[in-house]
């Protein structure tokens, strides 16, 4: 939930609560209810963002029932990118020092875990240490390595986006 907040905060949008689907779909049909128990009419747009797909849809509340439309997804997009993109930069710094992770190993396995470990800490701090314990290593991560490694994943969320947008 941290990183959602933090996603908004950033990208200047006004963050209300968050949710699941269900939860919001049901959120946004009792708050488009007028004192007389009419339906006002209201637009949602919901992104969910995966472990490993996303989708970004528009929702239309009004009349009798609800209507989603303007659905955009991606299965190749998901929080597991931001994992094997700090997987990806930890390698590389482990080999600058010498060190080899061989795909397919506990060792990979492990930095791997560690990965996901540093991105739920970035999503609420700005940076954090990962302690390479087979290798001996240190290595500290900040945020902006993960904004830069996960650039085109954050493109193609963009663009998905506008693309509802557009259509709606």
């Amino acid at each position: 939930k941290s990183a959602i907040s933090d996603a908004a905060r950033l990208a200047n949008l006004d963050l209300v609560s968050i949710t699941t689907t269900s939860g919001a779909l049901a959120a946004s049909y009792q708050s488009g209810r007028s004192q007389d128990g009419e339906m006002k009419e209201n637009t949602v747009m919901f992104v969910d963002i995966g472990h490993t797909c996303t989708s970004v849809s528009i929702s239309k509340f009004g009349g009798e029932t609800p209507s989603t439309s303007f659905v955009e997804s991606s299965s190749n997009l998901g929080a597991r990118n931001v994992d094997l993109s700090l997987y990806t930069y930890i390698v590389e710094e482990l080999g600058k020092k010498g060190n080899t992770v061989k795909p397919r190993t506990k060792a990979s396995s492990s930095v791997l875990r560690e990965c996901a470990k540093a991105k739920k800490i970035l999503s609420s701090n700005r940076e954090t240490q990962l302690f390479m314990e087979q290798y001996g290593m240190n290595i500290k991560v900040k945020r902006e390595i993960v904004d830069e490694k996960c650039k085109n994943d954050c493109d193609e969320l963009k663009r998905m986006i506008a693309a509802c947008l557009s259509s709606a």
